[in-house]
């Protein structure tokens, strides 16, 4: 047989020396090619043998100086058919010099046995092995790891979860630590635990890789395990929901495209029965504040106001709210010093108008913008009723004699939001404004009460502003803690921003959480704090619902089985429950537990 023509490798080329270094660029060069060989940074058990044994050959050669012309030609590639030694070489048997060479060799010897028996199915041997190693090198979290893997494949969870944790506390930014981790919570029926550890390798990992999968399966889980009511029964988008205030049995009412309103057990999920009157989709859905009436709003221009006895049965429209020449876009309930009760709503007609809510009839019409009025919003500590509008212009009205008070143009582009907030003994007025031009919103804050931002009686400057969101601002919500006062404003970027309006500052920003199937963000459809501000709930299109502490943006739980665009998230006064519903055509209520 002619002899084989395959080019021995030097040592020293294994370790990218040249044959005259020293001793330090000999050590730098190992160094070096330990790290490429490792088999957990992508090299193979096989190289990282290949590499030790390098450095022991031009080591030898270094302290013997045998051969000054030339390099060691030793064969350094590994046999794949030779079954590993244990022998340790001769130059580590002897000298304090090798005292931290001979745990590392023993370690190594070991830690090959385990990969070998893992990858033979005997995960017994693996973790026996992998725990010899440990004996040797105690400080090592890729042992750790890789014994978790074996104790996770035993069925041997609390041992796995054990000894992940230990890794992760060893190398923070270990992958697989925060990886082995989750799945030994996730096994173990701890979801909110395992969800956080996998969002954390997520976030860790350059390219997601395995960890998209095993997440996407957690936040299934954990989906699962809090998915308290799944209801169905509309025939298009669900648009909106209201939980009925008071005490006694939780009622939801929902509405949708189909043109009804439905009523649902808010424990049980049975359907309680359906409001049907409109003529159109209906838009949002909400009960007066005793809880005896509920408005609905539609694409056909009319509001129904529907009386609902407590015990649901004979529900029946009331009232018919007819004389916009538009679509409604917002209603708010107000008392005016009589004692009347009142419904304010505002529409794409250009004007706002105020209903007795007993009688239905229009008390009054508000005109005066010049493009469709957006939003309204009334303060009862102020007085003051707000609406904002396409023509780039919010006004502010009294509602006792329906004058216009104040009409501010602050060249910001147009005014899609407004929102009463009470902070620091102050009662705020929010707008949310939209340069169409450069795609930029920005948040406004305006002292309702005639104090700060004032002059000669009107209202000309604000006091608090927060620029350069990018695209349109899609929903706000606001809520008050013992500590402070946020408000959350979600944008058409994907982006969820938190401001505390006592300190005017901003606390932080959530970004690229809501993705869609390409992998870009997707616009923020939905948010909500919780009753007590302790928790905020945000949706997007992706249909997922991510829940945050409130206070400092820490994630605490991922809710799937929405297949497209959340519309609304409502909690109960409790805080206990989270309707969510959308394109999907289906309401989902999730335990959220004690608020």
């Amino acid at each position: 047989m002619a002899p084989s023509s395959r080019r021995k490798i030097t040592a020293y080329e294994v370790l990218g020396v040249s044959r005259t270094c020293t001793r330090v660029e000999l050590k730098k060069g190992y160094a070096s090619a330990l790290k490429r060989a490792h088999p957990d940074k992508g090299g193979s058990d096989e190289a990282f043998e290949r590499v030790q044994k390098a450095y022991q050959v031009v080591l030898r050669h270094l302290g013997t100086n045998s051969e000054p012309s030339g390099a060691p030609r030793e064969d350094v590639e590994p046999n794949p058919g030779r079954q590993a030694r244990d022998r340790m070489p001769p130059s580590l048997r002897n000298g304090a010099q090798n005292q931290m060479a001979k745990p590392t060799y023993f370690a190594t010897q070991a830690k090959a046995r385990g990969n070998r028996s893992y990858a033979e199915g005997k995960f017994e041997d693996a973790a026996a092995h992998y725990t010899e190693a440990l004996s040797w090198l105690p400080g090592e979290s890729t042992l750790y790891c890789n014994r978790s893997a074996a104790f996770f494949e035993l069925g041997r969870q609390e041992q796995a979860l054990r000894d992940a944790t230990k890794a992760a506390s060893i190398s923070p930014r270990y992958v697989k630590a925060h990886y082995r981790r989750a799945l030994a919570l996730s096994a173990l029926g701890r979801h909110a635990e395992a969800l956080a550890s996998m969002r954390r390798a997520h976030a860790l990992s350059p390219s997601g890789g395995e960890c998209d999968g095993a997440l996407l399966k957690i936040e299934k889980a954990c989906s699962r395990a809090r998915l308290r009511l799944n209801l169905s029964g509309h025939s298009e988008a669900v648009q909106d929901s209201a939980w009925r205030p008071g005490g006694g049995r939780p009622v939801l009412a929902t509405c949708s495209m189909d043109g009804i309103v439905r009523l649902w057990c808010g424990v049980s999920g049975i359907s309680l029965g359906s409001l049907a009157g409109h003529r159109g989709g209906v838009t949002d859905v909400f009960w007066s504040p005793d809880g005896l009436r509920l408005v609905s709003l539609s694409l056909d221009t009319n509001a129904i106001v529907w009386d609902v006895p407590p015990g649901v049965e004979g529900a029946r429209a009331a009232t018919v709210l007819e004389g916009h020449g538009g679509r409604p876009t917002s209603a708010r309930f107000a008392e005016l010093r009589d004692g009347t009760q009142v419904l304010i709503t505002s529409s794409t007609d250009r004007t706002a108008r105020v209903w007795d809510f007993e009688g239905g009839s229009c008390i009054r019409v508000l005109s005066g913008h010049g493009q469709m009025v957006t939003w309204a919003d009334y303060s009862s500590e102020a007085g003051v009723l707000a609406t904002t509008s396409a023509d780039n212009t919010f006004r502010l009205w009294d509602l006792e004699s329906g004058r216009c008070d104040q009409c501010v143009d602050w060249d910001s582009g147009a005014v899609n939001r407004c929102a009463f907030v009470r902070a620091g003994g102050a009662e705020l007025l929010v707008t949310c404004h939209l340069d169409v031009a450069r795609e930029r919103s920005r948040v406004l804050v305006w002292d309702a009460r005639g104090k700060r931002g004032w002059a000669d009686g009107k209202l000309v400057s604000h006091v608090m502003h927060f620029e350069n969101f990018r695209g349109k601002i899609t929903c706000v919500d606001w809520a008050g803690t013992e500590e402070s006062v946020l408000l959350a404003a979600g944008c058409a970027d994907g982006t969820v921003r938190v401001f505390d309006l006592e300190c005017k500052a901003s606390l932080y920003d959530l970004v690229d959480q809501h993705l869609t199937a390409r992998g870009s963000s997707g616009s923020i459809s939905a948010l909500s704090f919780s009753p007590s501000g302790a928790r905020l709930a945000t949706a997007g299109w992706d249909g997922k619902i991510h829940v945050w502490d409130a206070e400092d943006g820490t994630h605490l739980m991922t809710f799937v089985g929405h297949e497209d665009r959340v519309c609304f998230l409502r909690w109960d006064a409790e805080g206990r429950r989270l309707a969510s519903g959308g394109v999907d055509k289906t309401t989902k209520v999730w335990n959220m537990g004690a608020d």
